[in-house]
């Protein structure tokens, strides 16, 4: 008898250390693989769907995507260093065509960063939403009965196209289950806003928003990427990233790639800044104490009115914690994530000066100039500068106009007044000096084009 006890015993404590359960589930290998499922996540039933996305019962749409979890299949990607021994964070991939499987030129920012990919295939956009958007939770479920998975670092990354609004969906309704998103191109607020001021709305996805996901939500990171070439869908995800921040969507970030078509994937570089930001801690407090305000006012930052500013101690600061990073050590990695966090705000600050200076392009002009002089060496002061050198050229056009329009206004005073004559030797003096801009400025069509109208007036 004592010995049955016995048994059964060291029974019970084998199925407790998941000795025996790991056999439930085929042992993950690294590298590329297909995997297949026996379970389901339990949010991820009709049911439990219904409930917390609240659907009009008057509607079909949503009923018609069942299926059988043991026909369908996800691919996964597991870096080589991958053992079991630490757990690693998962990316749950959506895309718009019917496979689930990491771009390959993504491959290594999964291997960096200690990240695990998994997507399911045949879960392209002509499949019913619904099961798209269960199959990502069961995705999470069979992960984590496999891989030691660390619940603190699940994203879910979708797009370029329709793909991007479905990760943005997840997050935003499944907080308890994704920590972080990437939207690529395509998003939505989750109720209607504004296509513009005058006309037109964009919908919304939650017909009646629940108060605590969406608190939980507004905890959680998101980024939102779009290309430049994308002008439509740019338009819209400028929209939606301004919703939420007036929403208190504080941990929303959005980067806009230069030279991005609609339909391109981003490129690893991109991808990997996208994780950079859902992998910074969300309260992040250095050795000396504080908050992410206080390292900027330590890094020399002054808060006037509740807007920070650059605070003549800043460059110093950033030269110090720069210096750091170089020698590395201990010190390094706090002063990197010094570096970091003022780096994100200052493009924060970028983009708001975009906005800026379509009312007061002067203003923003001035404040760029101001971030620029202090945050040398920082990924942001390219950012910023561009923005000026874009700002400057417009403001050339606008003043070689005032010019042109004063020199018509003077030659025809003066032609009336019969004075003319003794003027052209001042004429030709004039139109030397503005051949010299002209030449000056010739990297420039849209200035020297300007140049060239004055020659002619003249």
């Amino acid at each position: 008898m004592r010995l049955l006890t016995l048994l059964l015993t060291i029974l019970a404590l084998a199925c407790l250390d998941g000795g025996l359960g790991a056999a439930v589930a085929d042992p993950i290998r690294t590298g590329a693989s297909t995997l297949v499922f026996s379970e389901r996540h339990p949010a991820s039933a009709y049911a439990a769907m219904e409930q917390r996305w609240k659907w009009p019962t008057t509607t079909d749409y949503w009923k018609q995507g069942g299926y059988d979890i043991a026909g369908e299949s996800f691919a996964a990607y597991v870096p080589a260093d991958y053992d079991g021994t630490r757990p690693y964070g998962l990316v749950v991939g959506f895309s718009n065509r019917d496979e689930g499987a990491v771009p390959s030129e993504w491959t290594p920012v999964l291997d960096r960063h200690a990240l695990i990919w998994v997507g399911a295939n045949q879960a392209g956009f002509s499949r019913n939403a619904q099961a798209r958007l269960a199959l990502a939770l069961d995705a999470v479920h069979g992960m984590t009965t496999r891989c030691a998975i660390d619940p603190r670092r699940v994203s879910v990354c979708g797009g370029p196209g329709n793909a991007g609004r479905q990760a943005n969906w997840e997050l935003i309704t499944y907080p308890d289950v994704f920590t972080g998103s990437i939207a690529i191109e395509v998003c939505d607020y989750y109720v209607s806003f504004p296509a513009t001021p005058l006309a037109g709305m964009y919908s919304g996805f939650l017909t009646t928003p629940d108060s605590a996901p969406l608190a939980l939500a507004r905890t959680r990171r998101q980024v939102l990427l779009c290309g430049t070439q994308s002008a439509n869908h740019l338009a819209k995800m400028r929209g939606a990233f301004a919703a939420y921040q007036a929403d208190a969507f504080h941990r929303t970030s959005m980067f806009e790639v230069p030279d991005l078509a609609s339909g391109q994937t981003p490129s690893a570089a991109w991808f990997e800044r996208a994780l950079r930001f859902l992998d910074r801690p969300l309260r992040w407090t250095s050795p000396q104490g504080g908050t992410l305000l206080d390292t900027l006012e330590r890094a020399g930052f002054k808060n006037v009115k509740g807007r920070f500013g650059p605070g003549k101690a800043i460059k110093p600061a950033l030269s110090d914690l720069q210096a750091k990073v170089e020698r590395g050590g201990a010190p390094a990695d706090d002063a990197a994530r010094t570096l970091a966090a003022v780096d994100g705000w200052i493009r924060a600050q970028v983009l708001r000066c975009t906005e800026l200076s379509k009312r007061r392009p002067a203003q923003a002009i001035e404040e760029l100039d101001a971030f620029i002089a202090t945050v040398r060496g920082l990924p942001s002061e390219a950012e910023a500068a561009e923005l000026v050198k874009t700002l400057r050229a417009d403001a050339d056009v606008v003043q070689l106009g005032k010019l042109r329009a004063k020199v018509r206004s003077l030659l025809g005073n003066l032609d009336q007044q019969g004075r003319i004559d003794p003027l052209l030797k001042a004429q030709a003096a004039l139109r030397a000096k503005l051949g010299e801009l002209k030449a000056a400025v010739a990297a420039d069509a849209a200035v020297a084009a300007e140049i060239e109208e004055i020659l002619l007036d003249l």
